[in-house]
């Protein structure tokens, strides 16, 4: 060894050796090489000299494990106190970052090999000890090194470190000790100083959704916790984010939103609603606070400002509520000791457009309240009903005013919508387009539809909401209540053995005197019972007949009434039959008299003129219930009397109840002339009551239901909504508008749906097979081997391009780009990669095209298989500016180095040289290129995110669209949208076409719906998106 003279030098053949060998080689060295070289490393890293060790840490860092010596690993525990000795020494021209690196590269290990072999980092002799604790040992310096490194470069790759320990552990289930300390401190690193620093934290956190399943099981409350820590620290960082004048602070509390969003997303209602344990006593008649409610607070606060947490009522969190044991919200974080640097871009594309300082403060004035905005909107729309049945793919509706709108007939939007008299665009409160229409009911459709079988009126409401979460169409109905009763349900078969009101009318129908059998005055003599059975009989007819003219209502009614006579016919019979022979035992006690009347008479006035006087003696009081009807009650007491009391006679012989000698002014003969001119005209009245008592014009006018009234106007149920929501009235006259109906307004609702809703991300992925080094080779690949495709079917699920409805990434539906693709979606990200497998290359103009897609991303995933690294000049372009290269180990493990720009800024949670296992790659790999994609984004000058263009656009529509009106014009406008036009005559009137289309109408009544001409060559709209998961919604 050389003396202390020769230090340089010896740090020269320490850097040289650690230079060559950490190269992939195409031989691998021999045995005796290998042992002197593993000897020399095991000195160096052991010797007392700083220096020597500081070299080799930083030489042999990042890619000494990675490229796969034989007996590597027996060094693991002299690298681990190596480099232990580098983050604790307080120099900061130490390798500490490289000293990360490799504590980094190691946390996948343990698992790997469990009780791993190693030379023994206290002596100098080669001896090989298992020690188990390996895992132990490395996390134990990345905790340390995460909470007081005082580089900030360093402390992220040690934080990114944790991030993938804690993957690892969770995705193996091993449920370590440490995963809460490791939880702790990233979760305190959220509110560092160093905003990069806790931006780093932040896209950890983030990270660690992916495996929400696995937190919930150590401790079941992690989850939950992990949200309140994020209400917390925003709560403590909003008050002086809002004085801050930098940027940073505010994409740091942006960051933190989005990622209490897409933990919120991720979380069942059953925890949402969980209380919330608080050190501050509950004030009175205040509700118990729960997660969900919390969240709803901060994000009030967020919008509206940090003075609102002064009132009790709206402050969610404090840092001091979360103290428990397992999470210490003050746990002390050394502060940096070197001075944050000034990020200025200085790339080609960057430094062709300087940003303007006006343009960028007034967006950064903002920021935080349109990205509170975005959460609150997207929780209220999608919480809990995501994916719905249209996929992950699908987050806003694809439904336009023009589908299923009779009065047009255009494809898309066009200015004949401007027309339809059914159609209204409004704003509600300065930020959210309305598209309020009406159209038809469905009808057959499986289900039955939005309104499920219900009775309901022939038209509904359909209205697309635009706002900054997307767009969404509802449609409402008028729901009436259940069905009208079929002549089969059991309450229409309880009304046919019931009284029905025909029936009742033609019980009215009976003349005023009763039935013919009881008219008429009771006879001893068979002849006169004879007559009178005629006579009844010939009235039967005469009101059967009467009968048969009512008949014109239907066969069905007629059943009825014919069914009920006969009842009531049945009843008729057996009272008769009861009361004839009560009269016939009277009849037996009575005495005939001789009869005064003309027996030339015909049978009607027999029947109609009562006798002039009974000449029967009663034997008893007669009594009211047993009189017949047209007898006389004083004739017959008088004839009580005359029997019972003979003194009482005027003369003996002579009845009381023969009326007196006419007067003696009045001869006989005049009597008899007024007696015969009272009883023709007594017979001619009731031949004209018997004859005429059933005409129309006798008879009290029948009481009908009114028929339903027929709304004329096509906006009818709209208004109706409008109205029942409240937004006709004065108070919300302010925040309720009109907007100008123009060309231009329907250019920028066409350029306002095609803005995504998401963040999206196309990156390419890219296969290189053994001895690939050359351009044509790599892009002719068709397939990869079996680790590839499994890989590439871990980054996204596989979706047809021919009926792909999300984002496309440049892709084409006609194949020529490849028939599937794979494709990531959250609710709030879609990521689409360009796999050079899967797309066709068969023809030259392919190559070019696939190179084209492929060249133009800005992050490459290139797995490769070579023995030689990959070059960033292989595939030519000016973009790639981040490449995220995987190579596979023998020992079934993925080392990775990534190669960026120099001015892109550092982004997790993979680094250059960490290394990672299958079983987390996939997810490590997306996350890592979705936030390299956002760090080159980044750097764009005035660049805004997917809400914060689509918030100003929707600004921008308003502020150019409103039309400002009176009331009244108001009013009118929302009446009659615009005169209704109807379509030819050939095609019907409205009403009929409606009252065609829609069977329901015939059957749930007439609720006619508003004058809607058909659309005779576009069939109605098959895909329809509903905004409930498996049922439609009902307003």
């Amino acid at each position: 060894m050389l003396t202390e003279r020769y230090k340089q030098g010896k740090l020269h053949a320490y850097k040289l050796i650690c230079r060559i060998m950490k190269r992939r080689q195409d031989v691998s060295p021999n045995t005796d090489f290998l042992t002197h070289f593993y000897n020399i490393m095991h000195q160096g890293l052991l010797h007392q000299d700083q220096d020597i060790v500081n070299t080799i840490i930083k030489h042999c860092s990042p890619r000494f494990f990675s490229i796969g010596l034989p007996g590597a690993t027996m060094l693991i525990l002299d690298f681990i106190i190596a480099a232990s000795r580098v983050t604790a020494c307080s120099s900061l021209n130490a390798p500490r970052v490289e000293a990360q690196i490799l504590l980094g590269s190691l946390v996948c290990f343990p698992n790997l090999y469990g009780e791993l072999p190693a030379l023994h980092p206290t002596t100098a002799d080669v001896v090989l000890t298992k020690f188990p604790d390996v895992k132990e040992h490395v996390i134990k310096t990345i905790l340390t090194s995460a909470r007081d490194e005082p580089s900030a470069p360093a402390r992220c790759v040690a934080l990114c470190s944790l991030g993938i320990w804690l993957c690892e552990e969770l995705a193996h289930g091993t449920q370590h000790p440490q995963i809460k300390d490791a939880l702790n401190v990233i979760c305190v690193t959220l509110k560092y100083p160093n905003k990069n620093v806790a931006l780093v934290a932040s896209d950890i956190l983030h990270l660690l959704i992916s495996h929400v399943d696995h937190l919930q099981k150590f401790p079941p409350d992690t989850p939950k916790k992990i949200v309140e820590i994020l209400i917390a620290t925003i709560t403590y960082l909003l008050p002086t984010t809002e004085s801050s004048p930098h940027e940073l602070d505010k994409r740091l509390v942006v960051s933190l939103l989005l990622c209490l969003l897409d933990w919120v997303m991720a979380l069942p209602p059953k925890t949402l609603l969980q209380p919330v344990q608080s050190r501050s006593p509950p004030e009175r008649d205040q509700p118990t606070k729960t997660l969900l409610s919390c969240i709803y607070k901060v994000l009030h606060g967020c919008v509206y400002g940090a003075q609102s947490f002064n009132s009790p009522k709206y402050y969610p969190l404090q840092l001091s509520d979360l103290l428990s044991p397992d999470y210490d919200p003050f746990l002390p974080l050394e502060s940096l000791r070197e001075p944050e640097p000034l990020h200025s871009p200085d790339s080609e594309r960057s430094s062709k457009l300087q940003p303007v300082t006006e343009v960028r403060s007034r967006i950064q004035q903002g920021l935080v309240s349109i990205a509170a905005r975005t959460v609150i909107t997207h929780l209220v729309n999608h919480l809990g009903h995501y994916p719905m049945s249209g996929g992950p793919a699908t987050l806003s509706s694809q439904v336009c005013e023009n589908q299923d709108n009779p009065f047009c007939e255009s494809a898309d939007l066009g200015p004949e919508l401007f027309h339809s008299p059914n159609l209204q665009f409004l704003v509600l409160n300065g930020s959210t387009l309305l598209s309020v229409y009406q159209i038809r009911s469905e009808s057959g459709v499986p289900g039955g539809g939005m309104t499920a079988g219900l009775s309901s009126a022939p038209a509904c409401v359909r209205v697309i909401i635009r706002d900054v979460a997307g767009k969404h169409s509802w449609d409402s109905a008028v729901l009436y209540g259940p069905p009208p009763c079929t002549p089969s349900s059991p309450a229409n078969t309880f009304l046919s053995h019931t009284q029905s009101p025909h029936t009742a009318n033609l019980h009215l129908r009976t003349p005023p005197g009763g039935p013919p059998e009881k008219m008429g005055v009771k006879r001893e003599d068979s002849e006169e019972e004879g007559q009178e059975e005629s006579e009844a009989e010939e009235g039967g007819r005469e009101m059967e007949g009467e009968r048969q003219g009512f008949q014109g209502e239907g066969e069905e009614e007629g059943e009825e009434r014919k069914v009920t006579e006969e009842e009531d016919g049945d009843r008729r019979t057996g009272e008769g039959e009861g009361e004839e022979e009560e009269e016939e035992e009277e009849e037996e006690k009575e005495l005939s008299l001789d009869g005064e009347g003309d027996r030339g008479e015909s049978g009607l006035e027999q029947l109609l003129a009562p006798p002039l006087a009974k000449r029967v003696c009663r034997e008893a009081v007669p009594a009211w219930d047993l009189l017949s009807e047209g007898d006389d009650s004083l004739d017959e007491m008088l004839q009580y009397l005359g029997y019972s009391s003979p003194e009482c006679l005027q003369r003996a012989g002579m009845p009381l109840n023969i009326p007196a000698p006419p007067p003696a002014c009045v001869s006989e003969k005049q009597e008899n002339d007024v007696i015969n001119a009272i009883l023709k005209q007594s017979t001619a009245e009731r031949e004209f009551v018997l004859n005429r008592g059933e005409e129309l014009n006798m008879r009290a006018v029948q009481q009908t239901e009114p028929e339903t009234e027929t709304p004329q106007s096509a906006f009818y149920y709209c208004r109706l909504l409008i109205n029942i929501l409240g937004l006709n009235s004065w108070e919300k006259r302010s925040n309720f508008h009109l907007l100008r109906k123009n060309e231009k307004l329907l250019r920028e609702l066409k350029n306002l749906d095609s803005r995504q809703c998401r963040e999206t991300h196309k990156i390419a992925v890219f296969y290189v097979a053994e001895g690939q080094e050359d351009k044509h080779s790599i892009l002719t690949n068709t397939a990869g081997s079996q680790a590839y495709e499994d890989f590439v079917s871990g980054l996204g699920w596989e979706v047809d391009l021919t009926t792909h409805c999300g984002f496309m990434g440049g892709l084409q539906r006609n194949r020529s780009t490849g028939q599937t693709t794979p494709y990531y979606a959250t609710s709030t990200t879609e990521v689409i990669y360009h796999v050079s497998t899967r797309m066709p290359h068969d023809q030259d103009h392919n190559l070019t095209k696939k190179l084209r897609h492929l060249g133009n991303d800005e992050v490459h995933i290139v797995w490769s298989e070579h023995s030689r690294d990959y070059r960033r000049g292989i595939i030519p372009t000016e973009f790639g500016d981040v490449l995220i290269v995987i190579y596979p180990m023998k020992n079934h493990m993925y080392s990775i180095h990534i190669l960026k720009k120099p001015e892109v800024p550092f982004f997790g949670p993979l680094f250059d040289g960490a290394i990672v296992d299958m079983k987390i790659l996939p997810t490590m790999v997306r996350a890592t290129a979705i936030n390299a994609s956002r760090a080159l984004k980044s750097l764009i000058p005035l660049y805004q995110n997917f809400y914060e263009e689509r918030a100003r656009y929707l600004e921008t529509i308003v502020q150019h669209h409103q039309e400002p009106t009176t009331f009244e014009d108001y009013a009118a406008r929302v009446y009659s949208p615009a005169p209704c036009t109807h379509l030819p005559s050939d095609t019907g009137s409205c009403l009929e076409i409606l009252r065609g289309e829609s069977p329901a109408l015939g059957e749930a009544g007439s609720d006619s719906a508003s004058p809607m001409s058909p659309r005779t060559s576009k069939s109605r709209m098959s895909m329809k998106l509903r905004r409930s998961s498996g049922s439609a919604n009902k307003t």
